[in-house]
């Protein structure tokens, strides 16, 4: 029978995502990860994409309010 997590899957997700940020995903060992995830790969996959829908949201924040397609794209960019 499989152990029930005790933990919150989308907190490891971020908590992993900050090592290979700051060091790469060479540089992470298996220490800095936990084996949830099956191996170091997949975790960096899902880490990546948690960090993908944070920017998609903040620049979605930044450019909703915007009417001008310009001004959008300057505000993306600046």
């Amino acid at each position: 029978m499989a152990r029930h997590k005790e933990f919150d899957e989308a907190e490891v997700l971020r908590k992993a995502m900050v090592p290979f940020w700051r060091n790469g995903y060479k540089k992470t060992s298996m220490q800095d990860i936990y084996d949830t995830f099956g191996d170091k790969q997949t975790l960096f996959l899902r880490a990546l994409q948690l960090f993908e829908g944070i920017i998609e949201k903040r620049m979605e924040q930044q450019i909703k309010p915007i009417i001008s397609v310009q001004l959008a794209i300057r505000r993306l960019f600046s």
